[in-house]
This record gives structure tokens, C-alpha cells and sequence, in this order.
């Protein structure tokens, strides 16, 4: 049996369960089976594609491509809405978008004005903060910043903000340990 007979066989079984399961039309069987790859080609674009947006896979297949086309997308859009309305909460979104892109200085000095005044105690900036720190390698910054988060707020002592707080503790104890510059070492 040729190649392509068994490509064809396997999409159009594979998109006569799909089909079938999702309630879609007894005649896509004729349509998968009648018309070897035409069949399936059509019922690609037809059916499954279009389905694929709503699903949580297809949703990150959609984010991943547009990261892919376009990776400055998110930064120049929080830029922008940064620019036009510079808030605490579009400030953090800069932030993130930063240090997303590898700018971990420009992302802690955003987070820093973000986690401060009337949101000095916010979570959100509070792990925001921790976190960019965490990744500029500013160890000591980043415990106190959990620290303070984590007295803000004893629910966030959990989770991935606990685990930043202990690779922050490592770091900075890490930090400490290293000899001087020009030590002599055994």
C-alpha cells in the first residue's frame, strides 16, 4: 500500500472521530472517505482549525506563533498603553514585558516605582518586584522584597512566591560565601 494511501486512511479516521465526537454532520464522512486528502484539507479548514481557537492548546499555539511573528509585540503595546496612561497597574505590565524581553534593570526600576506609595503593600508588585530581582541577580533586594510581601500578606508564603524567596536565600547566602577577588583559593 502506497504511502500516501496511508496518510490519507489515517487523517481521514483521524477527522472522522473528530467528527464524530464533536457532533459535526454525518456527510464530513462522506466528504473524508470520497475525496482522498481533498477530504481532509477541507475539513482541516473548515472545522478543525476554527475549533482549535477555543481551545486551551490552541490558545497557546496562537500565543506561541505570535510570539514567534512578532516577539516585541507585548512591549511595544505596554509601552504604549504606559505612555497614554501611566498607571501603577500598566506600569506593571511594562515591567513584566521587560523583563520578559531580558531588560531586568529597566523591569526592576519599574517595579520598584510600581511597588511603592499607595501600593507599597500590594501583592501583585510585591512578587512582581521579588521576582525581577530575583532574575537581575539582586538576591538580597529580592528576599526583602518577599519578606515584605510575605508580612503583607501570609497567604502568598506558598506557592512559586516561596520558591523565589528560597532561591533568593540561596543566592544571597551563595553571595556571601564567595571569596574575595584575588584570593588564593586551595
Amino acid at each position: 500500500m502506497p504511502l500516501i494511501a496511508v496518510v490519507h486512511l489515517a487523517l481521514a479516521a483521524y477527522f472522522g472521530v473528530h467528527a464524530m465526537r464533536t457532533g459535526r454532520p454525518y456527510w464530513w464522512l462522506f466528504v473524508l472517505l470520497s475525496f482522498p486528502m481533498l477530504g481532509s484539507v477541507i475539513y482541516f479548514f473548515a472545522e478543525y482549525l476554527p475549533a482549535m481557537r477555543h481551545t486551551r492548546g490552541g490558545i497557546k499555539a496562537a500565543r506561541t506563533i505570535d510570539r514567534i511573528i512578532d516577539p516585541q509585540r507585548e512591549l511595544r503595546e505596554a509601552s504604549l498603553e504606559f505612555d497614554r496612561t501611566p498607571t501603577a497597574y500598566n506600569r506593571a505590565r511594562l515591567a513584566a514585558a521587560l523583563l520578559a524581553q531580558g531588560r531586568v534593570e529597566e523591569s526592576v526600576g519599574h517595579w520598584r516605582q510600581a511597588a511603592s506609595g499607595p501600593y507599597a503593600r500590594d501583592a501583585m508588585f510585591l512578587r512582581g518586584l521579588g521576582h525581577a530581582q530575583l532574575h537581575g541577580e539582586h538576591y538580597a533586594e529580592a528576599v526583602a522584597s518577599f519578606e515584605r510581601l510575605f508580612e503583607a500578606h501570609p497567604d502568598q508564603r506558598a506557592g512559586a512566591a516561596a520558591l523565589m524567596y528560597a532561591e533568593s536565600l540561596a543566592g544571597a547566602c551563595q553571595g556571601q560565601r564567595r571569596p574575595a577577588l584575588g584570593a588564593h583559593r586551595p
